[in-house]
């Protein structure tokens, strides 16, 4: 049973630093060798290699597929120039973003990332299914007692509403997303039909 949905976290789409390359090239080169550009993700079967699989999918692109051992050291790599480009969360590249190392081209969410406001997304680009981002959420068992639920949810808005929590969040680049346990409900059932 959908409770409540905590925050969101939009996925970024990272390439070298410095470089000055677009999502636009970066299509080019992989249109221009199929199957060599190499990109990579956190980890084979993770949802940001089936983000890869999508936009390679809208992109009508082939491209070399290099999964590492976590987000880091993909990352690192994206910055020394091994990979052209992967999708992390922006957690996980800010550091290398403020040192120059990397540089988000698109994020995944349907509107532009409050922390990254001039980075457009996938939409914006010409790639409108690139969506799919972290979601956080509270769920209970299928038969709770409707009193619990609603409590539940309630306790989760005030949480949301702390500016404490929220800027705890935002450390974190979640972006709270107080709501009803109807559309988180929504929410899962998309979910489910896209991966």
């Amino acid at each position: 049973t959908p409770v409540a949905l905590v925050g969101t976290a939009a996925q970024v789409f990272w390439a070298e630093g410095g470089k000055g390359r677009t999502l636009a090239q970066l299509v080019e080169q992989a249109k221009a060798k199929p199957g060599e550009v190499p990109m990579a993700s956190g980890g084979a079967g993770t949802n940001v290699h089936l983000l890869l699989e999508a936009f390679q999918k809208q992109a009508g692109i082939k491209i070399n597929h290099v999964p590492y051992k976590g987000s880091v050291p993909m990352l690192t790599d994206i910055g020394a120039g091994v990979v052209a480009a992967g999708f992390s969360s922006l957690a996980s590249g800010k550091p290398l973003m403020e040192l120059g190392r990397i540089a988000p081209l698109a994020v995944t969410s349907p509107v532009r990332d409050p922390a990254l406001p001039t980075v457009p997304t996938f939409a914006e680009l010409g790639y409108p299914g690139m969506t799919g981002e972290h979601w956080w959420g509270l769920v209970g068992p299928a038969q709770i007692n409707a009193e619990a639920a609603s409590r539940l949810h309630r306790e989760v808005v005030a949480a949301l509403a702390d500016p404490e929590i929220r800027q705890q969040l935002q450390i974190l680049a979640i972006n709270p997303r107080p709501g009803s346990a109807a559309d988180f409900g929504k929410l899962l059932g998309q979910e489910f039909e896209t991966w």
